[in-house]
């Protein structure tokens, strides 16, 4: 078994190679569950490709193209290829700065493919080290130091307050990334909770305990505040906890938004694509279904485009329209890219 991932890994590393051809290119990976179950042919293999954007020419139509056709050539190899979408140098650094959950988790479990300047190598490095870790985990580290500080003198008593603070502010981050908003501070991130609980599902007593817990920070600060017991302690952190698992149910129900957000997109942009194939025909139905079958009957059963643009179609609306729980296979945008070509095609004969 172990002989045939290695095969694998090699004929993937192979198909890339036109993109290592390419100056601007800086890296290449697989990551996800490829790497943590072991690249399987049949199974889903995810890539990422970080490119140089400082270039004068950044060679993205070139990746895009290789892109396409790597991910075309695979599957006849029974290699199922999901490339990310490439990432920008200066984005890269950006999601590193921001010790962005998902680029940190994807470095951990990775297999370098392309690394001319050692960048991934040494990032990844650093990962493994303990010097580079996500916002999430951050979050879990300095409650467990907060924990573990408690008994210590005076000192590290008044500390505590603060580490409390700092894990919330950093959950509370977390959650309001997942609406595209950033703050750098305790109070500009309960501002920006306080203004988006009901999108967020946020309870009142999590913005009071948060907005208490700014306040005893404040007045030890100013020196207001000299003493902060063991007992007090103990009762902020039990609250820590409780809200911290409010927060991560919060985030599990905005990934979930999140998901089904992107699909909705990918099933709009398929309709789109399907209703101009049908413009050929002088009639576009109003209903979605009745769109889907038409596309079936004029062009997929008289062999005009491909079976598998039909099945794009109609995993994406049974999923959308609640017939189908499971995640749709085809909604990766190489599929629809891919259909749209075929389209174009058609329509300029």
């Amino acid at each position: 078994m172990q002989e045939v991932k290695k095969v694998i890994k090699k004929e993937i590393a192979s198909l890339v190679k036109p993109l290592t051809k390419i100056k601007s290119v800086k890296g290449i990976l697989v990551y996800g569950s490829a790497v943590k179950k072991g690249i399987q042919k049949g199974h889903d293999i995810d890539l990422l490709v970080v490119f140089d954007d400082t270039c004068k020419d950044d060679g993205m139509e070139k990746i895009k193209f290789f892109i396409n056709l790597i991910t075309l050539k695979a599957k006849k190899q029974e290699l199922i290829l999901h490339f990310q979408p490439p990432k920008p140098l200066s984005f890269f650094w950006k999601l590193l700065h921001k010790a962005e959950p998902w680029l940190i988790s994807a470095l951990r479990n990775s297999i370098i493919l392309y690394d001319p300047t050692e960048l991934l190598k040494v990032t990844k490095k650093l990962i493994a080290s303990g010097k580079l870790y996500s916002i999430d985990e951050k979050a879990e580290r300095l409650m467990a130091r907060a924990i573990e500080e408690f008994i210590e003198v005076r000192k590290i008593l008044m500390k505590a307050p603060w580490i409390l603070l700092d894990t919330m502010t950093i959950a509370g981050q977390i959650m309001l990334s997942y609406l595209g908003i950033f703050t750098t501070s305790a109070n500009e991130t309960k501002k920006m909770l306080e203004k988006n609980k009901e999108k967020l599902g946020l309870s009142n007593a999590y913005i009071d305990f948060y907005d208490d817990l700014i306040k005893i920070n404040e007045k030890i600060a100013k020196g207001t505040l000299s003493e902060f017991t063991a007992v007090e302690i103990d009762k902020y952190t039990f609250k820590v906890k409780v809200f911290i698992k409010e927060s991560e149910n919060i985030l599990l129900n905005l990934e979930k938004e999140t998901e089904k957000r992107s699909i909705k997109e990918a099933y709009d942009y398929a309709i789109k694509i399907c209703e101009r194939a049908l413009t050929r025909l002088g009639k576009v139905p109003k209903n979605d279904k009745e769109k889907i079958e038409l596309f079936k009957k004029y062009f997929v059963d008289t062999k005009k485009i491909k079976a598998i643009h039909y099945k794009t179609l109609e995993e994406l609306y049974n999923y959308v329209k609640g017939k189908a729980k499971k995640k749709p296979k085809y909604v990766d945008k190489v599929y629809l890219k891919t259909m749209e070509i075929a389209i174009n095609k058609l329509l300029k004969k």
